[in-house]
């Protein structure tokens, strides 16, 4: 469904914008979202929409990880459902965010700043895996391969992109959790 987005800020808000809403109001700033969920501990530092799903994921610099779903009613006006806040003990901050969807899986990736990749199974209401960048790049530690700062899930949601700050890039083939390739920028910078 195209008729929402999501948005994420420092205050610790996700909001639920109505794009017919904002297309109405593209000439003034007299616009409110419809939702907004302030139950995020920390600094949102990103936001995904889950494909084939009305799911909104958030994560913050704090730890937290938060799915809820996002009802229009026959009424068309948003509503939020109960949220499901995913265990994070002892992660550290999230850094990224996305959603793969496949015809097996509908995961929710998201990496952290120690350098790992947790995906968690909507299908099966658990932890799938773990990507950890450190095993493919043979270093130890973050100080090595740095934070995760960018992930993106290629269209057939079976290829993950993850980039590091010290300019890493890791292709990943989730079905079978193997990192087929890694480049390095020449600069080591994102």
């Amino acid at each position: 469904d195209s008729s929402w987005m999501v948005s994420g800020s420092s205050d610790g808000t996700m909001k639920i914008w109505n794009i017919a809403n904002l297309a109405k109001a593209r000439d003034s700033f007299a616009i409110s979202p419809d939702i907004t969920y302030r139950k995020m501990a920390g600094r949102v530092v990103g936001v995904t929409v889950c494909e084939g799903t009305n799911r909104v994921a958030g994560v913050s610099d704090k730890g937290s990880v938060h799915v809820f779903t996002v009802d229009a009613g026959q009424d068309h006006r948003f509503k939020e459902t109960k949220p499901r806040i995913l265990s994070t003990k002892g992660l550290g901050s999230i850094t990224t965010v996305t959603h793969a969807d496949t015809l097996s899986k509908s995961l929710l990736i998201y990496g952290t700043h120690t350098g790992s990749v947790y995906c968690w199974d909507f299908r099966r209401e658990r932890e799938a895996f773990k990507l950890d960048l450190s095993e493919f790049t043979g270093d130890s530690g973050v100080n090595s391969i740095g934070m995760i700062t960018a992930s993106s899930v290629g269209p057939s949601g079976y290829s993950l992109f993850v980039g590091t700050s010290q300019g890493i890039v890791v292709l990943w083939d989730l079905r079978y959790q193997l990192a087929t390739s890694v480049w390095q920028h020449s600069s080591k910078a994102p």
